[in-house]
């Protein structure tokens, strides 16, 4: 069994890390990947996922705003909220239940 998920960040290059590492793990199916937010809320509506990686800081829509949108149209799904540390290393990310917000 594996989870859906999208990731969406406005920057190509970080986006096209995040799908690398993505499609590398086991149990996981990367069914989309965004650099708009708003294309990523369209295909929100039309298709099913469990899990979504978002960036923070976009230009549309920041994650946050997003994230609480994904909520009212899926409210299983989860959320990933990356933080990129000041020598570009990765956080640990963090499942985060929808109670939280």
């Amino acid at each position: 069994m594996s989870i859906s998920v999208i990731a969406v960040d406005d920057e190509i290059n970080i986006l096209e890390d995040l799908k690398r590492i993505l499609e590398m793990m086991k149990g996981v199916r990367l069914v989309g990947a965004f650099i708009s937010p708003l294309e990523a809320l369209k295909f929100a509506h039309r298709n099913h996922i469990d899990a979504a990686v978002l960036d923070i800081n976009m230009p549309e829509l920041n994650g946050i705003e997003l994230a609480e949108m994904f909520k009212d149209i899926s409210p299983d799904m989860q959320v990933i909220l990356p933080q990129a540390m000041t020598n570009m290393r990765w956080q640990p990310t963090i499942w985060m239940p929808w109670d939280i917000f």
